[in-house]
């Protein structure tokens, strides 16, 4: 990489740092490019060099965050032969995630919803979506197969697993995610190991 390629990713890494701690604490809607330009100390044109506007901007920041869990989730769910232990590491690392990116994520949806949100880049998060399914479908066929998790098809008990997990962590508001102990995280650990665990009878 020449030296003008590290400056200019060096340049979309500074912006990209500045809008992920704008967008993490208000709507995107409120959020102005001026404004990222602003903090990043450059000029409004500068941004547009890199990004077309702030949903590309948006798009960016949430395709960065899936690909960061996906690679600590292959870390540190499928290279550990505990499965217990690889089931906690998994809900540990999906309740940061959304505690880190909840306003983030949020406006991703809204966006897409109100089609702001280019087909193209709904597609690639969408395929790291499933990816994010297939390392926990993964996780689930090795706990199965050593015996350690109920006879079931691995890849609904995935997409069951990640529906809860969603539904367990994302509906806060930022301030209870921000605020909220490791509570909740232990009894969703708690319930998870629990339930599809198979029983020591003898």
């Amino acid at each position: 990489m020449s030296l003008k390629e590290k400056q200019k990713e060096f340049k979309k890494k500074i912006i990209c740092e500045v809008a992920y701690n704008l967008f993490s604490s208000k709507p995107v809607e409120s959020v102005s490019v001026e404004e990222i330009a602003r903090l990043v100390g450059c000029a409004k044109g500068t941004i547009y060099l890199y990004f077309k506007n702030k949903d590309e901007i948006l798009n960016h920041l949430v395709s960065q965050g899936l690909q960061k869990l996906c690679s600590d989730m292959a870390e540190n769910c499928l290279s550990v032969d505990d499965i217990q232990v690889a089931i906690s590491n998994y809900t540990r690392l999906q309740f940061q995630f959304f505690r880190e990116y909840h306003f983030i994520i949020s406006s991703w949806v809204r966006r897409r919803m109100e089609g702001n949100i280019k087909p193209e880049s709904i597609k690639a998060i969408d395929s790291m979506l499933e990816k994010k399914v297939q390392i926990v479908t993964q996780m689930l066929e090795k706990g199965i197969k050593d015996g350690h998790i109920i006879q079931v098809d691995a890849y609904q008990l995935a997409n069951l697993i990640e529906s809860v997990v969603r539904e367990a962590t994302f509906p806060f508001t930022h301030t209870e995610i921000k605020d909220s102990s490791d509570d909740k995280l232990t009894l969703l650990s708690f319930v998870l190991n629990n339930g599809i665990m198979v029983r020591n009878t003898t």
